[in-house]
């Protein structure tokens, strides 16, 4: 007896570890582009290398015929027309609402721009540890305001918000938990909808840069999930930036080699971009 306990024992614990090793956390992306090649396929090369496989290119309508015929290894949609450099919130929208159902077991959805560039897979472990911490939005740049209302939003949820929260937007961590309550809400679909006649991208009430960067956390935040942040900017860098050097602008001009995400880096042939191709290369 003792000894059938001693090995069912072993066994589970076998099979414990067998089990632990077996996991990889899954990240799916979309990836939103515009007409500069060289530089999607540099970013894109960095994403497959170092946030995963499932990928989903989505480009602008204005675009179309150059999307179109852009030869890509990963999945790829037109987006809506958009030719305007502020709100791109129709196309982050349709990009969720497609990748949703092309990955729905994906652990964490990132939604980041073309001129991101990732470095090294090292924000995995941060992600993950996050997760456990119910952090539901991970990016840079997290601010909280008191004085930008919603009330689109707060239609959907049912109660007026007393705070609304940002995250920089060209390159998000969204966990699972999260889009599937957005889904349950038919989110997207509502958004897009209630969008469908804004002219140029625009939306009713809003002057900021991006819709995006607002709505996302200010929803995770009140449907009960955590906002993390990497590091800031504000005219000097704050938190772990030689990590995670992200900023609105102007674009990076220093090199942290041991940078895991980047941006905005829009030169392809810039001193940052070629030290990291050289090293995914090498690699």
């Amino acid at each position: 007896k003792s000894s059938n306990i001693l090995w069912l024992s072993a066994f589970s614990s076998v099979f414990f570890i067998l089990n632990f090793l077996s996991y990889i956390m899954e990240i799916a992306t979309v990836l939103h582009i515009h007409n500069n090649e060289l530089l999607v396929r540099d970013t894109l090369d960095s994403v497959l290398k170092y946030v995963g496989s499932n990928v989903l290119v989505i480009y602008d309508g204005a675009v179309s015929s150059w999307g179109a015929n852009l030869d890509l290894p990963v999945h790829k949609c037109c987006g809506l027309y958009h030719n305007y450099n502020r709100n791109p919130y129709r196309n982050i929208a349709l990009g969720f609402s497609k990748i949703l159902n092309l990955f729905p077991k994906s652990d964490w959805y990132c939604y980041c721009e073309y001129d991101v560039l990732f470095g090294n897979s090292n924000f995995k472990e941060e992600l993950e540890k996050r997760a456990k911490q119910n952090y539901w939005c991970f990016g840079n740049d997290h601010r909280i305001h008191h004085d930008i209302k919603f009330p689109f939003l707060e239609k959907i949820l049912g109660k007026e918000l007393d705070r609304s929260d940002y995250l920089l937007g060209c390159c998000v961590f969204y966990h699972n938990k999260f889009m599937k309550k957005l889904l349950e809400l038919d989110f997207f679909n509502r958004l897009l909808s209630f969008s469908n006649g804004c002219s140029r991208g625009f939306f009713p009430g809003f002057t900021e840069y991006d819709l995006s960067e607002h709505i996302y956390p200010t929803m995770a935040h009140h449907l009960g999930g955590k906002i993390g942040s990497f590091a800031k900017y504000d005219t000097e860098w704050r938190g772990r930036y030689k990590q995670y050097p992200l900023r609105f602008q102007p674009d990076l001009d220093e090199l942290f080699e041991e940078a895991s995400i980047m941006h905005p880096l829009k030169d392809y042939d810039s001193n940052i971009r070629n030290f990291f191709r050289k090293k995914r290369n090498d690699r």
